[in-house]
């Protein structure tokens, strides 16, 4: 598999070096990998890697004596799981050109499409140990991802090639996920037909398991509640990705539930409706691109509005004044 997820751990840890330079050791050792060792003034870095046809696989271990900032590159746009293992801190995922920051506390997990562009890891200080996978998206096919409603709108992204980053609800990293891992990178085998079949069964397995823990902590436990959160990130990842266009029907297919009820849920815990909701995000990246000196007819567009008519309406109906008003009075 293309690897597109390219670490620039030198411009940090400056050039490679013998493993014997470093005391920190790897929290899991991948048989078979390509590995790579850094070490600057007591901060230390090790990087394990194997490409495989369905998967890439990463397992990055830091030691870092203050926060540090590994810059790294997307030249192809992919779904990746990332787990935060054991660390300090959360870590934090930039996306420079989105202007977008993605969060994952120690023994969580979260999924990402990151589209190709410029990234940046902020790491804590101390010990932090994650491992990261991304896939080729076509296991997903005829219909199959359909019970995965937190992956929806990331298969979409990548289907049709969406310039801007998304990420799924977290959850929970624990013993169970950690001996996947182990079991996925302790049986790598370089040069054999079988070794994919592992890969592949490994992936899924993964994405099974990260399913039945959202459903365990965002459904099973304080089940409405948990769904209420769930639906609201989606509408805001829904919203943009798609921007006006979006429908909320979407969700009660994601969600396998009758949408009555699902908006009731949303109403219950936020007080207001989805569509409100949904509303309330458009119009929030509406006065945002407004602001920043965008004539309505482009914000319009990035909003998915279909017609400029359509979005002005919708704009005056919500702020009590048109686009350019509002920037008049709110620009200032």
């Amino acid at each position: 598999m293309l690897k597109s997820l390219q670490l620039q751990l030198d411009a940090t840890f400056g050039t490679a070096v013998e493993a014997h330079h470093l005391t920190m050791k790897s929290l899991i050792v991948m048989k078979n990998g390509n590995n790579q060792h850094y070490e600057r003034a007591q901060s230390e870095a090790i990087l394990q890697e194997f490409d495989g046809l369905l998967a890439f696989i990463n397992l990055l271990d830091v030691k870092s004596t203050d926060k540090c900032i590994i810059p790294f590159k997307i030249i192809k746009s992919d779904i990746h799981l990332i787990h935060l293992l054991k660390s300090t801190g959360s870590i934090l995922i930039k996306d420079l050109q989105g202007n977008k920051t993605y969060t994952i506390n120690p023994l969580r997990g979260r999924y990402i499409y990151l589209p190709a562009g410029l990234y940046e890891l902020h790491i804590p200080k101390g010990q932090s140990h994650l491992s990261n996978l991304y896939f080729r998206c076509k296991i997903f096919r005829d219909g199959n991802e359909r019970p995965f409603h937190f992956l929806h709108p990331l298969i979409e992204a990548h289907r049709s090639q969406i310039i801007y980053s998304c990420v799924s609800i977290d959850f929970e990293v624990g013993t169970r996920t950690r001996a996947h891992i182990k079991h996925l990178v302790n049986n790598l085998k370089k040069g054999k037909l079988e070794n994919e079949e592992h890969i592949f069964t490994a992936v899924k397995e993964l994405i099974r398991l990260s399913s039945e823990k959202i459903f365990n902590e965002y459904e099973r436990v304080d089940g409405h509640e948990k769904t209420a959160l769930a639906l609201h990130d989606s509408i805001r990842t829904y919203c943009e990705l798609e921007g006006h266009s979006f429908t909320l029907t979407k969700l009660a297919e994601d969600f396998g539930a009758n949408f009555r009820n699902l908006n009731k849920i949303h109403f219950k815990y936020f007080n207001k409706t989805m569509q409100q909701y949904k509303n309330e995000v458009i119009l929030k990246q509406a006065t945002d691109l407004i602001l920043a000196g965008n004539p309505s007819s482009n914000v319009s567009d990035t909003c998915n509005f279909k017609h400029r008519e359509t979005f002005n309406h919708f704009f005056y109906r919500h702020t009590g004044m048109s686009p350019t008003e509002y920037f008049k009075t709110q620009g200032k």
